[in-house]
Formats: C-alpha cells, sequence, structure tokens
C-alpha cells in the first residue's frame, strides 16, 4: 500500500522540520518529494504530531501486564516472593500467550515496536509475536543451583529447544536468561554464560533489584581480609 503521512513534525540529522512522508509497500521510500509514479492509496494528516522511529523496551516480562496493580505497595523481596512468584505458578501457556498479546498492543498503541522479554512457556511467546508481527527478542527466565540440576536443566533444554524451533524468523531472536543471582548460582550461571557464547547470543538477566541484594552480593563476592 503507497500511503502519503502528510506535514508531520519531525526530527532528522540537520534538525526537526515538518515535511511529508511517502511510503511503499511498509518502507519509507521518500521524504519532502513524491517518488516519480507515486499515487497514495492512504493519506494520514500529521498537523500537531511528531514522527519518531519506534521505541525500544529493552526490559519486559509481558505476560505480567495480567498481574498489573497487584500489590504494588509492597517491598520487593515480599512482591516477589510473597505474591508473584505463587500466581506465576498457576499461569497457563494460554495465558501467557494473550498476556503478551495484549501487552503488544498497548505497546503498538503508544509507539513501541520492538521489546525484550523474558519469560517462559516459550513456544506460546514466540506465537504472540509471530501473530502480532512486531519485533522482539525472547528468552526464557533460567533457576538453576547444584541443590536442584535436574530443574535448572530442564529450564536451559526449554530455551535451547525454542531457539532451535522458532529460528529464522526475520522478527525474532533469542537471548538466554539466568534470572538473577538469587535464583542462579555461580555454577549454573557459568553454564549459561557457556551455552550463550557456543550460540552467539548475548545474555539477559536482573541484577541489583533491591538492598537486600546489594548487600548479599557484596557479601559474596569480596574476598576476606
Amino acid at each position: 500500500m503507497n500511503i502519503l503521512i502528510k506535514d508531520i513534525l519531525t526530527v532528522l540529522p540537520d534538525g526537526a522540520e515538518t515535511c511529508s512522508f511517502y511510503v511503499q509497500d511498509g518502507v519509507i521510500a521518500s521524504v519532502t518529494s513524491a517518488p516519480e509514479g507515486f499515487s497514495a492509496e492512504k493519506t494520514i494528516h500529521g498537523a500537531g504530531r511528531m514522527l519518531i522511529p519506534g521505541l525500544v523496551n529493552a526490559h519486559t516480562h509481558t505476560p505480567m501486564t495480567l498481574f498489573r496493580n497487584c500489590a504494588d505497595d509492597l517491598l520487593f523481596n515480599d512482591w516477589l516472593f510473597g505474591r508473584i512468584f505463587p500466581l506465576e505458578e498457576k499461569l497457563t501457556a494460554e495465558d501467557c500467550y494473550w498476556g503478551m498479546t495484549l501487552s503488544v498492543m498497548e505497546m503498538l498503541r503508544t509507539g513501541t515496536t520492538a521489546f525484550i522479554d523474558m519469560y517462559y512457556f516459550m513456544d506460546a511467546l514466540a506465537q504472540a509475536v509471530e501473530d502480532t508481527g512486531i519485533r522482539a527478542v525472547l528468552s526464557r527466565g533460567l533457576m538453576g543451583s547444584a541443590e536442584d540440576p535436574a530443574a535448572g536443566e530442564q529450564r536451559l533444554r526449554e530455551a535451547l529447544d525454542a531457539i532451535d524451533k522458532w529460528k529464522g524468523r526475520e522478527n525474532l531472536s533469542f537471548m538466554l536468561a539466568p534470572h538473577a543471582p538469587y535464583t542462579c548460582d555461580y555454577g549454573y550461571q557459568s553454564e549459561v554464560a557457556a551455552e550463550a557464547s557456543r550460540l552467539g547470543i548475548p545474555i539477559n538477566t536482573h541484577i541489583s533489584e533491591s538492598l537486600a541484594e546489594i548487600e548479599r552480593l557484596r557479601k559474596d563476592t569480596t574476598a576476606p581480609p
């Protein structure tokens, strides 16, 4: 479809100015002057508006939109361990699909066109990305320790299987996501890092989310006198 975005304030390399954009098949073909033979099938009047590049949300848990306003008045540890983790144990793959779809609708409505997510039920989340067409980087949240190595290995296998199954999509890529220092011990973090290096993909994680965690990290990583 040929779209004309007319008389809209735009930030260009040389400064802001009001101009028109000519879009052909989803690609900006020209700014200010129409391409030869261009005929607009749709015209958007941009007066009073600004055109900017799509925003990127660099850290999300999109299915948690379903938990909006849940226990927002609690301290971090009480909120996460006392309320959110128990609720997450009851989620289904379908819940996560619709939670992400709702999040994507809200992001697109407000100018966010790409995001990085950490969650689980990877097939459901990848399907939501494919169905909505948004750009996304997905990472299966990983938790593991020497106390229960089988659980950590299972989560890592789920992540690797999803990467293999959904690779090659133009709008979808992956990271590996050791959840946090308080849910992944050093050995498990090292194992995940080795897999990320093997695959040539980045790491997505949480760090220094609370004063309690910061103090613990200082204690665990400070050499004795």
